[in-house]
């Protein structure tokens, strides 16, 4: 899908990594991403497959990971980002 844009996945219930966003053309083309409600939720280490978005400006994370993001975690993705500097909002609860 070299064209997608805009990617939200909410219940995912056998989705066991985030490795698919970490190559291919969605990594030049994704610029909003979505996740909530996973069951069961995936390990907090499986977020840095999201570093490879890098045209990402639109990023929210609700109830995802299994456990709560730190504050540094946090940092890195707080726009201005050095990590992913396309981005412009993120959102996590």
């Amino acid at each position: 899908m070299p064209l997608l844009t805009c990617l939200h996945l909410s219940g995912m219930a056998s989705l066991d990594s985030l490795r698919f966003l970490s190559s291919g053309p969605i990594t030049h083309s994704l610029k909003k991403l979505q996740l909530s409600q996973f069951a069961p939720r995936l390990p907090l280490v499986e977020l840095q497959q999201v570093r490879a978005l890098s045209s990402l400006t639109e990023f929210r994370l609700y109830s995802v990971f299994d456990r709560p993001l730190d504050d540094d975690t946090v940092s890195l993705y707080t726009p201005p980002s050095r990590l992913m500097p396309s981005l412009v909002e993120f959102e996590h609860a």
